[in-house]
């Protein structure tokens, strides 16, 4: 899912610049590199190799190797004080309260959030939940009653965050822009919260629910500094006792 939607995005960025896949030039991508960050540039190497190698792309296109760092990252106070701001904070557009709460609690990255639908919400019942990936994770209050105003405002059965284009969601680059603006902290915000996420439940559990590359959540599980390096996913049902008149045969 996440090679699709950096496709998806990457095409969009072409699209609103009216440069065509087979007319990309290196100073295209190299610019879009830039302006995309290394969240996308890793999950679209899939998609950049077949491209370029059916010459939907140029092929002498290179894409810069993605270099992964630690990462900066907030406080846990900072965090949990960014994300009563954002909640309550009306002066703000609903649209990028919604987008930061997201982050802050998730650490979604933008390129998923842009494109969430109203389908990937269940707001109705007593347990709301929002689908990331598999399990669908529960919402709490008071972020679901913020995510039912955007709902409500939203296109039914259409994108939670719809853009300027009928049909179409917002895109990457102003969800991006308009945060920005607010002074929100994009990286350090997703990153806090992966690793605050990983330090109360196994990477592998994170990384299905949420969506995100296992990689990742590995990686903020290390830099966490937590004792699950050593989970397995699977089946962790106790094991039945053992019968003790049992015995082994030679």
């Amino acid at each position: 899912m996440n090679q699709f939607n950096a496709a998806h995005a990457f095409l969009d960025w072409l699209h609103t610049r009216d440069i065509t896949p087979d007319a990309v030039s290196q100073t295209d991508l190299d610019t879009w590199a830039v302006t995309a960050g290394a969240g996308h540039r890793h999950p679209i190497r899939g998609f950049f190799t077949w491209a370029t190698h059916t010459s939907a792309m140029p092929r002498q296109l290179v894409l810069t190797p993605v270099k992964f760092t630690i990462g900066a990252a907030i406080t846990q106070q900072q965090r949990l004080t960014l994300l009563r701001h954002y909640l309550t904070n009306q002066a703000q557009p609903l649209r990028e309260r919604a987008a930061a709460c997201l982050m802050l609690l998730y650490g979604q990255p933008i390129s998923r959030i842009h494109r969430l639908h109203n389908n990937d919400l269940d707001l109705n019942s007593d347990a709301p939940t929002i689908r990331f990936g598999e399990p669908p994770t529960p919402i709490p209050e008071p972020i679901a009653g913020l995510l039912r105003d955007l709902a409500a405002a939203a296109p039914a059965e259409g994108w939670l965050f719809p853009g300027r284009h009928p049909g179409q969601p917002i895109t990457y680059q102003t969800l991006h822009r308009n945060l920005r603006k607010l002074g929100f902290p994009l990286n350090q915000a997703r990153v806090s919260a992966l690793r605050q996420l990983v330090a109360q439940v196994p990477a592998p559990v994170i990384a299905d629910a949420l969506g995100i590359h296992h990689t990742t959540a590995a990686r903020q599980a290390v830099n966490a500094g937590t004792t699950w390096s050593h989970y397995a996913s699977g089946n962790h049902a106790p094991l039945p006792p053992r019968n003790p008149r049992a015995r082994t045969r030679a």
